[in-house]
Order: structure tokens, then C-alpha cells, then sequence
């Protein structure tokens, strides 16, 4: 285990000093326009927008009894049409190629969208021409102009015109509506990198075209429900083909996941259980069309619908249809908190450069804990982790800043939840394929981590996971091709990963299919592609065992 030192070069820092060298900022509210949201917008919100919301929902609430189901409410069957699953995919045993006779390592599917676009622009940085680089890459999406187009746009701003020649990167054409093109997408690569969403509406078949042709598969999905349905649709297939299906590869929820399987390993080295971990996230970033439409359904219930034989699929144990006997129990705060000491000034023994200080900063809920959450519990069912409670909290500089967040969140929100305001709210919102500015994204945009964790013997371990360039989207990116990349070229060491969840300590021989979280499956092997490709880690002691009250 290392101690404030960054794996990237090697240097020695005290804990978090990188972040505050960087000069990462938290945006600050500033109090005229907190108190122009207070005491104007918010008035206007609550004697127009809520009351019409509250009335829209009753409303829907009473056509559902009446109906004898809320299911059958004009909105839900509207839900269940968009999102039954209705395409199959025929698999000829003929046309399944071994996984390491494939042509290509990679796949992005989605290359023309805004993040799809970014995973491209990893991949020819990092690793070079598709045909020609050290991985085997390609691209996929329902149009060739387009993809050729995504490619000549690349070439152009990283000056590698080697891109965009004929034969450079090999383009396939598919369409996820249509099933009978989904074999040439996963058929002859080792692994599929998905950004095409909302994943609910375009991720269906590719999961299942993954499973069955013994392709892995990442997605940046953040739709849970989605990932449930899948798991509970297509484990056994996956199983059986060897496939590993592993969503939650973005900012949802790699950094968080990944966090959590590292210091969980570092207790079971120390002969310790995690009792307790609450994570606390600095982040600025921003939103992009695709992510708002994502959002927006969502709100609406326009997602995938979830049996409820299949809600806590996630908290099954590996190669069982039985939950997990203690599934982690949920500590994340709703409320603003004053006060909070900055977790990074806590005492250490490897830190002794810190001080106490008497600087202070405001906790606030973040709108993405519930999602990490829900993936650090699958995490930690498929580890059969003792009992553990998880917090997640995002930290702001005031309480105006922290008002501010939570007002406009509900007002968003509650706007949506009706079909006037929501309608206008939609149309106004960037549209996909629109996201934020590639100056801003890599100049003020961060994502600082602090995960704090107490073992059953009194330990406290603290790790931070920094990435200094914008998490949502350009940090996604490299994200979901990494954890494919770690997938195809990887897969022993992948297996000893897994081999954990078959809770007798042996190790795979073969490829062991299924459903896994990025973080268990993946954990220090992924955990070296992001620091060798840019982002920082570093892991240390807060207290030891011996000095435990």
C-alpha cells in the first residue's frame, strides 16, 4: 500500500496537496443570485409550477386506483411501450469466434455522440490508429457518413491524418432497434464499450447480443433499473458464454466503486472487515444534452421497469438466486450540514505535515449518491462483505452554495413532473450530442473523491481518487475504454479478480461469465490504466488498529 504518494510519477505529496497544487475550485453561489432565487424564482415556483405538479401527479395517482393499478396509468403504458425488450437475437453457433481469434480488442458503439466521440479521441491518443495502433480498435454506429465523419474530424484536431484514410479503422454499421445487425457489432471484437443511451431505450439488444456471442461489454450507463433488468434477463447466458457484462463505467460509478473494492482489499489484507465508508466528493462539472434526457425520462418514469422479483438483484451473491445476508445499509444524508472538518486534515501517521486547521467546509446531498450506492452494494454482495453502512456526501464552501444546489435540484425536478413545464424545461435543455466545451472540460473541470473507512478492529483508511479534467464526460470516456481494454487484454487477471466470488478462495482457470461491478471484477488493474492514462490515487493510513479506543 502506498503512502501519499502519486502513482504517477512516483512523487511524494502530502494527502490532497495535488488537488489544492492543481487549483481545482468548488463554484461558490454567489449571494445575489441566491437571494434573487429566494426571494423571486422560488415564490413564482411555488404558487405556479408546485401546485400544478402536485395537482398533475394526484391526478395520475387517482386515474391508477380507479384503473386498479398505477401501471396502467396513460403515462406507464407509454413507459412500458418505449422500454419493453422486444428484439431477440439469433445466435448461430457457426458464427461464434473465439474471443482471442477476434480481430479487434474494442468496439465504441455510439462513436458519433458527444462521449462516444471523447472515448474515440482516447483511444487514437493513447493507443493510435485502430488498424494499426497497439489495440485493435473500431467504431460503430447506424451511420457510416457520420462515422466516417467522427474520424475526419479527429484526424483533423489531433493532427493525425492517418485517421481518416480508408482502411485506417475499420467502421461497422448497426442499428440497436434492429437485432439482425447486432452480430456484426460484437461478433469479431473482444469487448464492446457502449455510449449510446439513454441505455433503457437503446441498450437492450447489445446486452443481449453480448451475452450470448461471449462478448464483454461495458456501458456509462447510470439507469440502474436498467442494469437490474438486464442482469435478471441475461445472467445465465452470460454465464454460459463466458461473457462479462459490466455496466456503471463512468462517472457513474467507476470512481466511487473502485474506491470502495481497494480499500475493502486493504482491510482483508489486514485480517479486518469494512465497517463503515462515507465517501466526499469536490466536483465541478456540467451536464450534457444526453445526460438531461436521460434525467428527464427518468423523472417522468419513462425508463426500464424493474419485476419486483428482481429489485434487489443486485444483492444476490455470485452464482445464486439469494441475496446477500447482510446487504449494506444506506447512510446518505438529504440535509445540508454546516461545519464538516475537511477529511483531508484528518491526523495520520503518514501525513504528519497536516494540520488540524480550523477551516471548515458544508456537506450537501449529491444527486448521484443513490446510483453509487446501489453499485457499492452490488460490489459488495458479490464480495459477501460483512455489514457495512454507506454515506456519500458532496462538499460545497458555504451553506448559500449548498441552498442554492438543493433549491434549483427540486425546482428542476418538481418542473418535470408535469407535461406543461416539463415539455417547455425539455425543449429549452441541450438536446444529445450537445455537452459542454473541450476548454472547459479540461481546464476547470475535477473530480476530487475522499473515501473514509473504519474496520472491525478500529482502523481507519482513507483514500483519494482524483481526476483533474471533467469527470462526466472527457474522465468517462477513458473510463469506459479502459475498463473494456482491462477486460479484453486482461482476462486472467480479471478472473482472480471474480475468483473471490466464489467465496472458497480458489482460482479460475477459465473465464467465469456473468454480471459483475466494475470495481470487483476490475479493481487494481483498472486502478493502473486510469493512473497510467491520468488520474492520481493515493491511499493511507489515518489510524491503526492499536489505537483504536
Amino acid at each position: 500500500m502506498s503512502s501519499t504518494a502519486n502513482e504517477n510519477t512516483g512523487k511524494q505529496f502530502r494527502f490532497h496537496e495535488i488537488v489544492e497544487r492543481d487549483n481545482k475550485k468548488v463554484p461558490v453561489s454567489s449571494t445575489v443570485a441566491v437571494a434573487t432565487k429566494l426571494l423571486v424564482v422560488a415564490p413564482i415556483w411555488a404558487i405556479t409550477v408546485l401546485p400544478l405538479t402536485i395537482a398533475y401527479q394526484a391526478g395520475k395517482a387517482v386515474v391508477g386506483k380507479l384503473r386498479g393499478s398505477d401501471k396502467e396509468s396513460p403515462d406507464a403504458a407509454e413507459s412500458a411501450t418505449t422500454t419493453t425488450t422486444t428484439s431477440v437475437v439469433t445466435v448461430d453457433p457457426s458464427d461464434v469466434v473465439p474471443r482471442p481469434d477476434r480481430t479487434h480488442d474494442i468496439v465504441v458503439l455510439g462513436a458519433t455522440g458527444f462521449t462516444g466521440g471523447l472515448a474515440v479521441r482516447h483511444l487514437a491518443k493513447t493507443y493510435g490508429i485502430g488498424n494499426s495502433g497497439t489495440v485493435r480498435w473500431a467504431i460503430a454506429g447506424r451511420s457510416e457518413s457520420k462515422l466516417r465523419a467522427v474520424l475526419k474530424k479527429l484526424a483533423d484536431e489531433l493532427s493525425m491524418p492517418e485517421l481518416a484514410k480508408d482502411g485506417a479503422v475499420d467502421t461497422i454499421v448497426c442499428d440497436t432497434s434492429d437485432p439482425s445487425t447486432l452480430p456484426s457489432l460484437v461478433k469479431d471484437t473482444r469487448s464492446v464499450a457502449t455510449t449510446a443511451g439513454p441505455f433503457s431505450l437503446y441498450g437492450k439488444g447489445v446486452v443481449e447480443a453480448c451475452a450470448k456471442y461471449g462478448t464483454h461489454y461495458t456501458d456509462i450507463t447510470g439507469e440502474v433499473s436498467f442494469v437490474k433488468q438486464m442482469k435478471s434477463k441475461y445472467q445465465d447466458d452470460a454465464v454460459k458464454s463466458g461473457a462479462r457484462i459490466v455496466s456503471l463505467c463512468g462517472h457513474d460509478s467507476i470512481p466511487w466503486d473502485l474506491s470502495y473494492n481497494l480499500l475493502a482489499d486493504e482491510f482483508a489484507s489486514r485480517g479486518e472487515s469494512m465497517s463503515s465508508i462515507q465517501f466526499q466528493n469536490e466536483i465541478h462539472s456540467n451536464a450534457s444534452g444526453g445526460t438531461l434526457k436521460t434525467m428527464c425520462m427518468g423523472v417522468q418514469g419513462k425508463l426500464a421497469e424493474v419485476d419486483e422479483k428482481d429489485e434487489n438483484v443486485l444483492r444476490r451473491v455470485f452464482g445464486s438466486d439469494v441475496e446477500h445476508s447482510a446487504p449494506m445499509e444506506n447512510a446518505i444524508s438529504n440535509g445540508i450540514t454546516r461545519g464538516i472538518p475537511k477529511p483531508w486534515k484528518m491526523k495520520a501517521s503518514s501525513a504528519t505535515t497536516d494540520d488540524d486547521g480550523d477551516d471548515s467546509l458544508v456537506e450537501m446531498p449529491f444527486i448521484m449518491a443513490g446510483v453509487n450506492y446501489d453499485t457499492v452494494n452490488f460490489s459488495h454482495a458479490l464480495r459477501r462483505d460483512s455489514k457495512c453502512s454507506y454515506k456519500e456526501q458532496a462538499l460545497v464552501e458555504d451553506y448559500k452554495t449548498g441552498l442554492d444546489s438543493v433549491l434549483t435540484l427540486v425546482m428542476f425536478l418538481s418542473s418535470l413532473l408535469n407535461p406543461i413545464t416539463g415539455g417547455l424545461i425539455e425543449k429549452l435543455l441541450p438536446q444529445p450530442g450537445d455537452g459542454p466545451d473541450m476548454a472547459a472540460m479540461e481546464n476547470e473541470y475535477f473530480l476530487a473523491v475522499t473515501g473514509t473507512a473504519k474496520g472491525s478492529k478500529g482502523t481507519i483508511l482513507q483514500s483519494l481518487l482524483y481526476y483533474n479534467k471533467d469527470p462526466g464526460y472527457l474522465e468517462t470516456a477513458r473510463m469506459v475504454v479502459e475498463a473494456a481494454l482491462c477486460m479484453a487484454l486482461e482476462e486472467d487477471a480479471v478472473s482472480e479478480n471474480i475468483a473471490s466470488a466464489s467465496g472458497d478462495g480458489s482460482t479460475h482457470t477459465t473465464t467465469v461469465g456473468g454480471f459483475f461491478s466494475p470495481g470487483f471484477a476490475l479493481r487494481r488493474n483498472l486502478l493502473k490504466r486510469l493512473v497510467d492514462t491520468g488520474c492520481h490515487y493515493d491511499v493511507r493510513v489515518v489510524q491503526e488498529e492499536s489505537a483504536s479506543n
